[in-house]
């Protein structure tokens, strides 16, 4: 929803960083290693509490998958621009997807690992 995300992390009085942030840290790093041009220069898109989210480039929508429907299959608002494309980002393996005036649909999507954020990069002309 164009926000920011505060970690709110910090040194204790010894100056340390505590194990547990520190760790957390180095997830987030590897998350972006892999998946940064999906959040990097990008703005809020669509929000849906049963699956997960979008943001959006002037190329791509990346559809952040966090709770895989059991089905297999989401649906996203209509997008004016024809999606020439549907990958999930770091393996680039395709998804099935359906376009129409109404939406677009993805379908076939792989169960979510649990904690993970499955993103399916949707490029358009």
């Amino acid at each position: 929803m164009n926000g920011n995300l505060l970690l709110n992390v910090g040194p204790m009085s010894n100056g340390e960083i505590e194990e547990i942030q520190a760790q957390r840290l180095e997830e987030i790093g590897t998350f972006l290693k892999k998946n940064g041009e999906s959040i990097y220069g990008t703005k809020g898109g669509v929000y849906d509490d049963t699956w997960g989210g979008t943001t959006l480039t002037e190329k791509a929508i990346y559809t952040h998958i966090l709770k895989a429907p059991a089905d297999g299959k989401i649906s996203i608002p209509a997008n004016n621009r024809k999606i020439t494309s549907a990958v999930i980002l770091n393996t680039k393996e395709k998804i099935r997807f359906k376009q129409t005036d109404s939406g677009i649909e993805l379908f076939g999507l792989p169960a979510a690992q649990k904690g993970a954020d499955t993103i399916v990069k949707l490029s358009f002309r």
